[in-house]
């Protein structure tokens, strides 16, 4: 099958499930590269609004609470892993965008900028999840503080 042919039906919004099992199939054995299903995502730039939100909010209390000494460990933490994670995109999902166009185009090396790409989500989606864990557990713990 060809790229456009598939393209065009990934894209038809009446798929029923075994025909995207058969496309994912394709995508795993190599037939079709992923940048043939992959819409280019223009409002993920919208979506760093809320990471720089996350670090901004982070350190707006590690700083009005740094004298606590049993919560000012876990924002500190918190806020580092916002940070990474920032820097994460910046050193290795951004350029991966922008050598593909946003997956719109494919370059000579498209299978290792993938990779980076997929790992730098994964580290990111940890680090993302850690630092919001950190926040829970302080607010539980300030809060348990407050009662007393």
């Amino acid at each position: 099958m060809a790229r456009a042919t598939l393209a065009a039906q990934i894209r038809s919004p009446d798929l029923v499930y075994i025909e995207r099992y058969q496309i994912h199939r394709w995508i795993m054995v190599g037939a079709v590269p992923p940048v043939a299903i992959q819409e280019p995502v223009h409002d993920m730039l919208r979506m760093g609004i809320f990471e720089i939100g996350a670090v901004l909010f982070t350190m707006t209390w590690t700083i009005v609470d740094n004298r606590k000494k049993k919560i000012f460990p876990l924002l500190l933490t918190a806020l580092l892993c916002f940070m990474v994670s920032i820097a994460i995109f910046f050193i290795f999902t951004y350029p991966a965008n922008k050598a593909s166009l946003n997956w719109t185009q494919l370059p000579d090396d498209w299978q290792i900028l993938q990779k980076n790409w997929e790992y730098s989500h994964a580290a990111r989606a940890i680090l993302n999840l850690v630092g919001f864990s950190f926040l829970i557990v302080t607010l539980l713990k300030d809060r348990k503080s407050s009662f007393r």
